[in-house]
């Protein structure tokens, strides 16, 4: 005798396919749920600062701003204003200030080709104490001072 049941009639294959399968879906969503965990909340974001520092520069000379990182992650440097002549190319550096020389500033990371609005980025850095700076590449005339604003925007 044999025991393989022939189905003619696709509606009845249709119906033991789905006497079949059924369980074993349910099965598959119970289990599922069971092994759900809730998830931690979203993190808070880490709000960004913008600082503005207004300064000098000369011939040769340089300045520089110091400020703190309250979060670990990036920092991003931009002149906002320049005067007397806004298409002036300048230096910008980003550092940590100099415990030899607290008026200066160890940089690691520097762009001596820089016009107004742009930008130098740095990522990746520790919440603590950095500097940023402003500086005469060679294009200030002996005499002149040029005037600008520098926007530090970090975590």
């Amino acid at each position: 005798m044999r025991a393989v049941i022939r189905l003619r009639n696709e509606r009845w294959r249709a119906i033991v396919a789905a006497l079949v399968f059924a369980p074993m879906s349910l099965a598959t969503i119970a289990c599922s749920e069971d092994d759900k965990k809730p998830t931690d909340p979203d993190p808070e974001p880490v709000p960004i600062i913008t600082e503005s520092f207004d300064g000098e520069i000369a011939q040769g000379t340089r300045s520089c701003h110091e400020f703190d990182m309250g979060f670990d992650g990036g920092v991003e440097l931009e002149i906002t204003a320049l005067e007397p002549l806004e298409t002036l190319t300048v230096g910008l550096a980003l550092g940590q200030p100099d415990t030899a020389s607290p008026e200066d500033c160890a940089d690691f990371v520097e762009d001596n080709n820089v016009r107004i609005f742009q930008t130098l980025a740095s990522s990746g850095l520790l919440a603590g104490p950095y500097c940023a700076c402003v500086q005469d590449v060679g294009n200030i005339f002996p005499g002149e001072e040029v005037t600008y604003t520098l926007e530090v925007r970090h975590p």
